[in-house]
């Protein structure tokens, strides 16, 4: 309990710091320094992943006419590899970031870079949160964090909250209902907000060609066994599971074998590529296997997905992604119950939401695999319509078209 009130107070004196350096400080600054107009900077993630990416490369394309975009990247290696492209990055923070984005227009990130002075850097700005995924498991399980005191939970929860959005991108109306308008309820005290439902821009490549930009980020490597594994016949399956607070995996919780699950592989021609979740501190590793490979945990995996015949999963909101390929996805909630106990709530309910059957050991799996890519049996083909209809109300693959064409308006 004492650390826990430590951490508390630690978090209390950070936030009332950086509090009283923005509203005396960055706040007039932005008020006197004038925006540029069409002016549009992405805070991006540690890698060049996800929808930042994607919106990012799409508004790249667009020319400087109609948006003047720019990136900031923490990560050196990252930012020297887009540097090299002739891309407009910033390395973040320095003056020069921090100016621009003072000036921007709008101002875009995945849920992490506005909770700090960022905030106050594009205080003036309209800004806009593309989130990482819509999925069927709570942001986190408070009582968790501070032990089961509700007051220190109270505490702890209003001095962490992110800083409130002016946008958020949604991909449906259920999601916009279910979702986001309860999570956004308090942010809504500090400043008016808009949901925008354009569907994600990761997705768009599952639809067209993928553009040698789009493939920076990626396991370049793992991605190009499973394109020649495939053209030689073998189906290429995709592991990614979703990350644990309590820790642990499949393969340290001795659910699966990977020795056995390579041999099961060969027999059958599938390639098994474990994508872990970039949270994942102490992820079992896969060694190297002939038919067990591992693909970086901290690349992008948007790439690799249309080239993947079945996806395993668990909580994670990847398989919403996937079902816009409309090919099998297996569910294996090995510790179903731990984790709803110790990990997260699952916001729906976990039969309804989940289009496909449910293993709990490794010979179920190895059995549902071969239903449905040896023998042909789908019998989840409707169910998967019908979450899909539900996640995705735009399927087009031009999200990062209908995106911007619902942001340009804002400024």
């Amino acid at each position: 309990m004492i650390r826990r009130v430590r951490k508390l107070v630690s978090l209390i004196l950070r936030r009332t710091l950086i509090t009283l350096i923005g509203w005396l400080f960055f706040i007039p600054l932005a008020y006197l320094i004038p925006q540029k107009k069409k002016s549009v900077v992405i805070f991006g993630r540690e890698k060049f992943v996800d929808n930042l990416k994607y919106f990012f490369l799409y508004l790249c394309g667009l020319g400087t006419d109609e948006v003047k975009v720019s990136m900031l990247l923490k990560d050196k290696h990252t930012y020297q590899i887009l540097k090299a492209k002739g891309l407009p990055v910033l390395f973040y923070p320095t003056p020069k970031s921090i100016l621009e984005t003072m000036r921007a227009s709008m101002v875009i990130d995945a849920g992490t870079s506005l909770s700090g002075l960022g905030y106050y850097f594009s205080y003036r700005a309209c800004t806009v949160m593309l989130w990482h995924g819509a999925g069927m498991k709570l942001t986190r399980k408070t009582d968790k964090i501070m032990g089961q005191s509700r007051l220190l939970n109270a505490l702890y929860n209003i001095f962490r909250v992110q800083l409130p959005y002016d946008i958020f991108i949604s991909t449906s109306a259920f999601y916009t209902e279910h979702v986001f308008s309860k999570n956004n309820k308090r942010a809504k005290i500090f400043r008016s907000q808009e949901i925008l439902e354009s569907g994600y821009p990761r997705n768009d490549c599952f639809f067209r060609e993928i553009g040698p930009l789009e493939l920076i980020g990626s396991d370049a490597e793992i991605l190009q066994k499973a394109k020649d594994a495939r053209a030689d016949g073998c189906k290429i399956i995709l592991y990614a599971p979703t990350f644990r607070d309590s820790g642990g995996d499949a393969i340290a919780d001795g659910a699966l074998d990977v020795k056995a699950l390579s041999a099961f592989g060969q027999q059958h021609k599938y390639i098994f590529i474990f994508k872990h979740h970039p949270g994942v501190r102490n992820a079992a590793v896969v060694n190297e296997l002939d038919f067990v490979w591992e693909y970086d945990r901290h690349s992008d995996v948007y790439p690799l997905m249309p080239y993947v015949d079945l996806l395993i999963t668990d909580y994670s909101s990847i398989f919403t992604d996937f079902l816009l390929l409309d090919r099998p996805t297996v569910f294996f909630p090995y510790d179903y119950k731990k984790y709803t106990q110790k990990d997260r709530d699952i916001r729906f309910d976990y039969d309804w939401f989940t289009p496909g059957p449910k293993c709990y050991n490794q010979s179920e799996l190895q059995e549902t695999i071969c239903q449905f890519l040896v023998k042909g049996e789908d019998a989840y083909r409707l169910k998967r319509r019908e979450i899909l209809d539900i996640a995705f109300d735009y399927k087009g693959g031009e999200s990062s078209k209908l995106l911007w064409n619902l942001l340009k308006e804002k400024i």
